[in-house]
């Protein structure tokens, strides 16, 4: 047997004791002695360790903190307990909370490190709990590979509540959980309020969250009915305190994640009915949305049921939270509408959004409402989640499914109604319904969206025609006509307002429309219509000329179909009409640079067009790709310089590197137009590379 040495209190090793040179019945007595102490030491260990737990709240440096702690006991393989300290902590300015792991160390005081999927620092508390009392230090470390300690706060601390949850939940999964007070503490922070939006006369609300979060949600601030609006409005700031615990636990304690978005929508439908419906992206480092769908009884302030809306009834258990509909048979005919709206399937998503899928799974169907129509949104994971998204069901197709005897009788008015949504509206919302999960990837739209796009487009066309057609706008001015189109458009609610990068997946929305006599044509006019795709923009340009006294849109330059955003036709845009030739014949030339965020090397794609046989056909003579640089342009709508003739036209812009004069390295690609079309001319290229030597690109395709 080999000799045994055992560690003294102080950490100091003892003399070693040989166990072989001592008789057997003294080898016994010592090891029980052994065994004894080291059973007294480990329980000595937990009831000091059981003693720190609680939550703690003090002050971290120069900052407020409410920190959390105790004994973790952890059961291994062997079936015994082995004991770790855990706990968390949070700087109330901030409101995120970061784990953290340690142990009891030699010296009676406690070690406790950041921890946890989001904690990349190793940074540390070192503490001595006397009684009710912690204080110690907080070490700061640097985050590069060497972790070096940069900074030291002081840390005094005051235990408030010998409450402590083990499991450190990210909110509270009881009623009064132990440690409530942590939960608490959090929301004590004062909400912020936005502007009070009205519904009527007699109903308003507003959105309210917690700064520090990106979570919102609506108050009800006017309703007819106050002891209804109280019971809504305590639900309502239960589900963003629900919230704004989780998302406490999400934010990566003062790393906020700024992709991190939610967009909401709030509806009314008269007095009757509140929809709420959030979509949040990117929440606690997922890639995937999350949708919740929530429907209010007005008339009661109780939940919607379901069963107090439809003929149908729900067979199958009590209402939940986010009320699907039941996987049943008398539900079919919802199903089947929604089957009726969805497009752009393909065989394998046809077996995705199916009665039989409804029924054995995997699709589910939840509702909630707008102005236009009762939406039906899919409930589907992974994979399956690119084949549909939230159709909007016109309320007339809801005939024969409503129950009659509904209390909601502002709902059973737009079912019976016979005007319907305008086309325009209709396709607009159901762009700006487009949620995350249908894209298998950012910049990839999926061919449903794809189609709605270029209906968006073609009935903006119309309502700019009919716009133009009205009486009294003769002798419009092109500032005046667009004055006319934009207010229109913000009547209809689906003018956003330029912005140079929107918010990821948005659609749906008109960002800016130019309107501009063409030279020397003044019976023609060009018109620019700037809709959303994705986080950037899509431009298209359209010719209207009066033809018998009447405006017609006679060529549309527009790209549709795309499959990725970069082969947009971006709002980086430039055009060019030609002067009108001898025999009255005309073309338009564009140019455009691909969407992007960032880089000066990009693409820009130029295209002349003629009229055709109508508008939504025109001939291209000659379109072409080539390599941009875009350094130092200040307008990059303008990179791409035009010049036309009555016969042709010649495009330039630079390629080349370097701080040298632009008339050093430009491209420049000439054409001549007849009526057989668009012959290439010259090429002429001068740039320097790399290295600043000049070479000869004329050749080369960029």
């Amino acid at each position: 047997m080999t000799g045994m040495s055992i560690a003294s209190v102080d950490g100091e090793m003892s003399h070693p004791l040989r166990l072989e040179t001592l008789p057997s019945r003294k080898v016994n007595f010592h090891v029980l002695s052994l065994l004894l102490f080291l059973s007294f030491v480990e329980r000595v260990y937990a009831i000091q360790s059981e003693t720190i737990d609680g939550i703690y709240r003090g002050t971290l440096g120069k900052e407020q903190i409410v920190l959390e702690m105790g004994v973790r006991h952890v059961r291994e393989s062997g079936g015994q307990d082995h004991i770790v300290l855990v706990g968390r902590y949070f700087i109330p300015r901030f409101g995120g909370t970061t784990e953290l792991k340690g142990d009891r160390l030699q010296d009676g005081s406690i070690d406790l490190k950041e921890h946890g999927p989001y904690s990349f620092s190793g940074n540390e508390f070192r503490l001595i709990v006397v009684g009710e009392q912690a204080v110690g230090s907080f070490w700061e470390y640097d985050v590069r590979p060497e972790a070096r300690p940069t900074k030291q706060f002081a840390v005094s601390l005051t235990r408030i509540s010998r409450g402590f949850d083990p499991d450190l939940p990210r909110g509270p999964v009881s009623a009064s959980p132990a440690d409530r007070v942590y939960y608490d503490l959090i929301l004590q922070f004062l909400l912020k309020r936005g502007r009070e939006i009205r519904v009527d006369k007699q109903t308003a609300y507003v959105m309210q969250g917690d700064a520090r979060f990106p979570g919102r949600m609506p108050l009800l601030t006017r309703l007819p009915n106050s002891r209804v609006m109280a019971k809504v409005n305590a639900v309502l700031v239960e589900e963003l305190n629900q919230r704004r615990l989780l998302d406490s636990g999400c934010i990566m304690g003062r790393r906020f994640d700024h992709q991190w978005d939610e967009k909401n929508s709030v509806t009314f439908i008269g007095r009757d009915i509140l929809s709420v419906v959030r979509e949040t992206r990117r929440h606690c480092g997922s890639n995937e949305s999350w949708v919740e769908v929530l429907n209010y009884d007005l008339q009661t302030g109780n939940q919607l049921d379901l069963n107090n809306l439809f003929h149908m009834q729900r067979q199958g258990p009590e209402l939940t939270r986010q009320e699907e509909l039941p996987n049943e048979a008398p539900f079919l005919p919802l199903v089947d509408l929604y089957v009726k709206y969805a497009i752009a399937l393909d065989d394998e998503c046809k077996k995705i959004v199916s009665r039989a899928s409804f029924m054995e799974g995997p699709l589910g169907l939840r509702v909630y409402f707008t102005r236009e129509g009762m939406v039906l949104s899919p409930v589907l994971y992974g994979e399956n989640r690119r084949c549909a998204d939230d159709e909007i069901i016109p309320y007339p197709e809801l005939r024969g499914l409503i129950n009659t005897d509904s209390p909601f009788k502002s709902l059973l008015g737009l079912i019976r109604t016979r005007s319907r949504v305008s086309s325009l509206v209709y396709v607009a919302r159901s762009l700006q319904l487009v949620h995350e999960g249908e894209f298998s990837g950012q910049d990839v739209i999926p061919p449903r969206v794809r189609i709605l796009q270029a209906r968006l487009k073609h009935r903006l066309r119309d309502l700019i025609e009919g716009l133009l057609n009205q009486p009294g706008m003769e002798n419009k001015t092109p500032r005046e006509i667009r004055r006319t189109i934009l207010r229109r458009l913000r009547h209809l609610g689906i003018f956003e307002g330029f912005k140079e990068y929107g918010p990821d997946y948005s659609y749906g929305h008109v960002l800016d429309v130019s309107v501009d006599m063409v030279s020397q044509r003044s019976d023609m006019l060009a018109i620019g219509l700037i809709v959303d795709v994705n986080w950037d923009q899509d431009q298209s340009m359209y010719i209207f000329r009066q033809q018998s006294g009447r405006w017609v849109n006679v060529l549309a330059a527009e790209v549709n179909g795309y499959p990725e955003v970069w082969d947009a036709q971006s709002s980086r845009f430039n055009y060019a009409v030609s002067p009108p030739a001898s025999d009255g014949s005309w073309f338009l030339v564009t140019s455009s640079v691909n969407p992007h965020k960032a880089s000066a090397w990009q693409h820009v794609t130029y295209t002349a067009w003629a009229p055709g046989i109508d508008g939504d056909h025109p001939h291209i003579l000659v379109r072409r790709t080539h390599t941009i640089y875009l350094a130092g342009s200040d307008d990059e709508s303008h990179a791409c310089r035009i010049k036309v003739r009555r016969d042709g036209f010649y495009v330039s812009f630079v390629i080349g590197f370097g701080d040298y004069s632009p008339a050093d390295e430009r491209y420049i690609d000439e054409y001549r137009v007849t009526a057989q079309g668009a012959k290439r001319m010259a090429v002429r290229c001068r740039t320097r590379n790399i290295m600043g030597r000049r070479v000869d690109c004329s050749s080369r395709q960029f």
